[in-house]
Formats: structure tokens, C-alpha cells, sequence
């Protein structure tokens, strides 16, 4: 009998129309294979690949992909079902149980966003659950109590964050690395197209190309070699949007170490360890030798990464901006993006911004709802978390206000809704001013409140002092450390 294989991999179901050519990819590499994940055909919103959701418009595809998934299950194989996109509505979750029953298919674990937890474990019952990747998760604290997870998706920045893939195993749950991610490192949240390109084309100005694809990237002669990933026995591989010769090469590369050879024989062969589309570009220009050197360093430990030491976690305070008619939020939007390079450089990682708040005396005497509404969108688009304030004594109906609030809440334009009142107790709560030492202190010509946290220093900028002289000086005063900087650019 053949040794079990030390690690396996977690494979997402590609959409493709030979089902011959999907069966013996299985058997081939059955042994090495954990589950075979997938997102249902049940709508645009179950899925977050556009590529992918416009073909599921194909009743034919959908046929097939029912096919792929009975062959799946006949290899004996397990199969994951994944709900991690952010527009799932309410009964989503049953339907996709019907749905599931309809077709007679048992699927074995669930990959979520965590706010999908009550629900899945309501109506799942005996089915592990994973955290999804898509959470973004920052640390290991962040994931309720009570909520029990099989196995965490470590994704991005945190491949190598080796301190949190310890704590989590110190939990009792399993960290699954994702090996081959498209997502860019310095990019604060995703925004599509057009701004992953633009968040890329900035860092290739600043940083060389091989220590860029040295951090992005796990290639497989890392893995035996890298102490920080002992223990990890699931890998996970991002494949769903592409086809089964990709799959066979990736899986080949990473079981039987093949990433010199294949780059030897063909540079694009750097797309199966860094699916991030604008390396394509620059994959004859990339040097093996010196990526291997780069990794050597990146890889002696989080704490001695270049980029775990440069990061500046950015929430921005845009109480008072941003609400009314007369602000464009598409322009300010891009002016936040603009001011942030400007300001952080290569440094920057915006996370979400509070607004509403005070009412300028020149506000309308109505909300346009629906306007609102419509600009926030582009801003969602670049930021991760949004807190509306309202505000307290406004002049505006405070039906209208009502009728704003749950609007945005139930379109997930907000994240939290505060009243003015409750303001600097949510900062209070949210830093634990209380629990940790802190202290006032003149950075660059301006007073800030630092604080000192899990070895960690966060620094909060007075709002009516963040003008561009002061902001960046003392930004260059405190470059070093992760911290969260609130503040308001000048629009």
C-alpha cells in the first residue's frame, strides 16, 4: 500500500464540458485530493467571478456542471460548497439545501462568510463549516465565540503571518493555505477591475518585479522548506475560473516540485503559483534566482517581512463629508485613493471610513436617498468597512434618516449605523483606550493619541489636524509599526 500523501489539496470545479477529461484528472490525482469545491448555479449573486456567473446563464452549463459533481462523487470524493459572496439574501442558504436535495448531492464541508454562520448551521446540520477566505481576516480574535470552524482559509498578507497560523491552531482549528491567490498584497479591499489595475501598476513603480512575485506567490519548493507552514496539511488551490490542463500542471508542480523545470520550459508557467493577471505582462522579465533569494528573506519569519513592517492599516474619518448633494463621491473617491499613495506611499492598506455625521450649515433640508445610495457603491468599492454617524439635532426628518439608514444597511453599503452620541464611545470600544497604555504625544508638529497594543502601535489623528504638511510628517515619524490612522484628506 502506497503512503498517504502528506498534504492535500482542496480544488475548485472548473467549468468545462468534457466529462472524460474531468474523470480522469480525478482518478489521476484522487489521492491527493481533500474536496472538490464549488459556488451553485443559483443566481449572479451566489457568485463573485464574473466570467464564471455569465456562463451559468448557459442552461447548458448548468446541465454539465451537475454532471462534473455526480462524477465527483462517484470517485468518492468530497465535495465543498461555497457561500462567501456578500450579496446573499435572506433564504439563500435553504435554497441552496433544495437545491442541493433536488440534484441528490451530499457535499461534506461549506466555505462562508461568517455572516452566513447561524443560518448554515441551522440548516446544515452534520456538514463542517470552513471560514472563507473572503472574510479577511485580520486576527484570530475577530472570529465570534461560539462560532466553530473546521478549517480557516489563510489567504494574501497572511501566508506568511506564521504567529497567526499558530494561534489558530492553538484554537483547534485547522489553517488551510491558499496557495496560489490573484490578489495583490497592498491593495486595501477589492474593487474590481480598474482599480486592481491601478493598485498594481503603482507598486511595480516602487518595488522590484521579482521580490513582488517573491511575496505574492508560494511556489512549491517553499513549502518543504518554509518552518512556518509545518503542520499545514490542506492546501488550497484557486482554480475555478480555468481549465483542467491547468489544474494537472498546478497540482503536478506542487506534488512533484516541478517549478524550475517548468519555468525553465516556459515563463508563463508563473501564472500556476501567482494568479495575479498583471504579472502576465512581465513573466520573461522575472529571474528565478532572484526570486528564490527574495523569499529566503520574506520568509525568515512575519515579523522580518518588508511588507509586514511597512503597513499602515488606514480608517479615514469623513464625519461632516461626503453625504450631500454637492459632493461627488466618485471624484472623492479617487482623490482618497490619490492622497492616500501620495501620503503612505507603498505603505498604504485603507480599511473603511466613518461618515454622516455633523450637517454642514449649507446641507439640503432633504436626503436623497437614493443618490446616497448610488455613490456609496463606488465607494464600497475601495473600502472595507463604512460606519454611518447620524447626526445629532439634524434639521432632517428623521423618517428620512430612517429610511437612509436601513436602505444602506440593507444593501451593505454600511456596516455599522451610530448615533452622534454614541461616537467616542464606539472609538473608545473599538481601540480599548482603557485596557491598554497610551499616552498624548507631538508627532511631526501635530498631538496624537498613540496607543500601545499587543505590541502593536496605533496612532489616532485629530480630525481638525489633518492637513497634508502635518499628515505626512508624521506619518515619515512613525513609519515601523501597524496602526490605524484616522483622519480627514483634504478633499
Amino acid at each position: 500500500m502506497s503512503e498517504s500523501p502528506r498534504r492535500r489539496f482542496m480544488v475548485g470545479l472548473p467549468i468545462i464540458n468534457d466529462e472524460i477529461e474531468w474523470q480522469r484528472f480525478l482518478v489521476k490525482y484522487k489521492p491527493h485530493i481533500y474536496s472538490v469545491y464549488f459556488s451553485l448555479p443559483l443566481g449572479d449573486r451566489f457568485h463573485s467571478r464574473s466570467n464564471v456567473l455569465q456562463k451559468f446563464h448557459d442552461p447548458n452549463v448548468v446541465e454539465q456542471f451537475w454532471k462534473l459533481l455526480r462524477i465527483t462523487e462517484s470517485e468518492g470524493i468530497d465535495l465543498e460548497m461555497v457561500l462567501n459572496t456578500s450579496s446573499l439574501i435572506e433564504g439563500d442558504v435553504a435554497k441552496s439545501k433544495e437545491e442541493l436535495d433536488a440534484h441528490g448531492v451530499s457535499i461534506s464541508s461549506i466555505t462562508i462568510s461568517d455572516k452566513y454562520y447561524d443560518e448554515v448551521s441551522l440548516i446544515f446540520h452534520g456538514v463542517s463549516i470552513n471560514y472563507s477566505f473572503n472574510n479577511h481576516l485580520e486576527n484570530p480574535d475577530d472570529i465570534p465565540m461560539g462560532h466553530e470552524y473546521k478549517h480557516i482559509i489563510i489567504g494574501r498578507k497572511n501566508i506568511r503571518n506564521y504567529e497567526m497560523i499558530q494561534s489558530l491552531r492553538g484554537r483547534g482549528m485547522d489553517p488551510v493555505l491558499l496557495l496560489n491567490n490573484g490578489c495583490n498584497h497592498f491593495c486595501g479591499w477589492c474593487g474590481g477591475p480598474d482599480h486592481c489595475g491601478m493598485a498594481f501598476r503603482r507598486i511595480e513603480s516602487e518595488f522590484d518585479l521579482d521580490y513582488l512575485y517573491a511575496l505574492f506567490s508560494i511556489m512549491p519548493y517553499e513549502l518543504d522548506e518554509n518552518p512556518g507552514w509545518d503542520g499545514i496539511k490542506i492546501l488550497k488551490v484557486s482554480s475555478r475560473n480555468s481549465d483542467v490542463n491547468f489544474l494537472d500542471k498546478c497540482l503536478d508542480s506542487y506534488i512533484h516540485c516541478r517549478d524550475a523545470e517548468l519555468v525553465g520550459k516556459d515563463s508563463s508557467n508563473y501564472f500556476l503559483w501567482a494568479r495575479l493577471a498583471w504579472f502576465s505582462r512581465h513573466y520573461k522579465e522575472l529571474n528565478l534566482e532572484i526570486i528564490r533569494a527574495y523569499k529566503e528573506e520574506i520568509n525568515s519569519g512575519w515579523e522580518g517581512s518588508i511588507y509586514a513592517l511597512s503597513t499602515n492599516s488606514v480608517f479615514l474619518d469623513l464625519t461632516g463629508e461626503l453625504t450631500f448633494d454637492n459632493i461627488n463621491l466618485e471624484v472623492a473617491g479617487r482623490e482618497i485613493i490619490r492622497q492616500m499613495h501620495h501620503y503612505f506611499r507603498k505603505d498604504v492598506l485603507i480599511s473603511g471610513a466613518l461618515i454622516g455625521g455633523i450637517v454642514p450649515s449649507d446641507a439640503p433640508d432633504r436626503i436623497n436617498v437614493r443618490m446616497i445610495s448610488s455613490r456609496l457603491r463606488t465607494l464600497r468599492r475601495i473600502l472595507h468597512t463604512i460606519i454611518l454617524v447620524v447626526p445629532r439635532g439634524s434639521n432632517m426628518h428623521v423618517e428620512e434618516w430612517m429610511d437612509l439608514t436601513t436602505r444602506l444597511t440593507e444593501e451593505e453599503l454600511v456596516d455599522v449605523v451610530l448615533a452622534d452620541e454614541e461616537f467616542a464611545d464606539y472609538l473608545r470600544r473599538t481601540f480599548a483606550f482603557e485596557a491598554h497604555p497610551y499616552s498624548v504625544e507631538n508627532r511631526g508638529g501635530t498631538s496624537v493619541l498613540v496607543v500601545q497594543r499587543e505590541g502593536r502601535e496605533y496612532v489616532m489623528f485629530p480630525k481638525d489636524k489633518g492637513d497634508v504638511a502635518c499628515l505626512s510628517a508624521s506619518v515619515r515619524q512613525v513609519n515601523g509599526s501597524d496602526r490605524m490612522v484616522v483622519f480627514t484628506p483634504r478633499l
